[in-house]
């Protein structure tokens, strides 16, 4: 990967992935997915991603980009974080660095859940307008997507 879409404060890691996809030229998602993660099976998750590590390892050369940068600032771990066993917390960790992020939503109990789960994903004109003023482009903001927010 020679490219890779900047990470601004509150960007879901969904966001720049999208972005990658948009701005790769792309019009097969699975090509993405081989470009970003070398599997065309790998789903980009919206909470918890998984295959982090092998993320930043094709990311462009001088990346400094780390998995433990992007679950902290770009993922929905923290979220759940103060609400979860640390044990539990370091093997989400784990998973989500890994290739077996099929298991990531059952070790936080997000299936078991009896909140409904969004359709589609949310944003704020107002963040939209400034963050075309700040940044050039406007993003998804992890914050807008989080349950009961801008419902």
């Amino acid at each position: 990967m020679i490219y890779f879409p900047n990470f601004f404060p509150d960007k879901i890691l969904y966001s720049a992935l999208s972005r990658y996809h948009r701005d790769s030229g792309s019009e097969n998602y699975k090509l993405t997915m081989i470009d970003l993660f070398g599997e065309k099976t790998v789903c980009a998750s919206l909470l918890f991603p998984s295959h982090l590590a092998t993320l930043c390892e094709r990311m462009p050369v001088g990346s400094i980009t780390t998995p433990n940068d992007l679950i902290a600032n770009h993922t929905f771990l923290p979220y759940y974080t103060p609400f979860i066993p640390e044990k539990r917390n370091l093997e989400m960790k784990l998973i989500m660095n890994s290739k077996q992020g099929n298991s990531v939503y059952m070790k936080i109990g997000k299936t078991a859940s009896s909140l409904k789960s969004q359709k589609g994903l949310n944003y704020c004109r107002a963040c939209v307008t400034n963050d075309r003023e700040d940044y050039g482009e406007a993003y998804w903001h992890r914050t807008h997507q989080a349950e009961g927010v801008l419902s």
